[in-house]
């Protein structure tokens, strides 16, 4: 393995919501000791607050709440807000607030610090939606996550049922939807792909099939 004493290399996993990148992101931090980020919690923590709080959409006046707000880490790389944890935080409701906040620039300013402040050695595995393109442009490895829609909600569904969500397939498949409208169209950090992003289709393949895939593009550009 390459002498990280210098700047720590990032693996950065981009993808929409649902593609797998998160349970990838893990399992390949943990295959290399790497630690893990996992930056779509700082914004559903955030719109939880909003929704908390019953904020106006207004982005000032969420700014200057949120502003006052002491964000940051526990030991197990999950998001504190006054030192206290936040519940239900992949509700679907959760969901779509937190990219309505992702589309405030200024709540973007004050959670990009938290994230970069994350690359510690030896290395760290990013996953979101701006890893390689905003926050770790210079990643030393970009993927980009993906599956289709149908896909995608089945998993969210799955996943949401597992923790003993009430939910319908229909209304997830909605939610995804509308969450890809959102992530795609902002204005600031939209979601995209990195010009010299890899580009996995996770469609038709399993968990352990990506890990595998993405270490291997590891081997060839950080071990």
């Amino acid at each position: 393995m390459n002498d990280y004493s210098g700047i720590p290399p990032v693996v950065a996993i981009d993808g929409p919501s649902a593609s797998g990148k998160g349970a990838v992101s893990v399992l390949v931090s943990r295959s290399l000791g790497f630690n893990y980020l996992e930056s779509g919690l700082l914004y559903r923590v955030v719109g939880a607050i909003v929704l908390k709080n019953k904020l106006k959409w207004e982005d000032k006046l969420i700014h200057g709440f949120i502003s006052d707000q002491k964000i940051s880490w526990d030991n197990n790389g999950y998001p504190l807000v006054n030192g206290c944890l936040f519940s239900g935080l992949y509700d679907p409701e959760v969901s779509l607030a937190a990219s309505r906040v992702a589309k405030i620039g200024l709540i973007r300013d004050i959670l990009l610090k938290l994230q970069q402040d994350c690359r510690q050695n030896p290395g760290l595995v990013a996953e979101g939606r701006d890893m390689g393109t905003v926050v770790f442009p210079d990643a030393r490895l970009k993927i980009f996550l993906t599956a289709i829609p149908e896909v995608r909600a089945k998993r969210r569904f799955l996943q949401l049922k597992e923790r003993g969500g009430c939910v319908k397939m229909s209304e997830v498949l909605e939610e995804i939807l509308l969450r890809d409208s959102y992530d795609s169209t902002r204005k600031v950090s939209s979601l995209r792909v990195a010009e010299d992003a890899i580009v996995i289709d996770s469609t038709n393949m399993s968990v352990n099939r990506v890990v595998d895939e993405v270490l291997r593009y590891v081997s060839q550009r950080i071990l």
